[in-house]
């Protein structure tokens, strides 16, 4: 009786790890992002109001992206 108690523990652990891996590279995907825009807005866009139309372009596409998929 001990031995399927301890089974059933594993098999709680393996999705608990999996979920865990997943989170860790969402984590690194979006450092990898913000590093990206970081690089493009410093070098590429100069005035305020040209940064205000990428971010506003990229919150439309974002919000393109979840609304289609229905991810909310």
């Amino acid at each position: 009786m001990e031995n399927n108690n301890n089974n059933s523990n594993v098999n709680v652990e393996k999705p608990i790890l999996n979920n865990n891996i997943r989170s860790l590279g969402w984590l690194l995907i979006y450092v990898f992002a913000f590093g990206v825009n970081e690089i493009i807005v410093g070098k590429y866009i100069k005035s305020e109001s040209t940064c205000l139309l990428y971010y506003i372009i990229i919150g439309i596409v974002g919000y393109l992206i979840i609304s289609r998929h229905r991810y909310y």
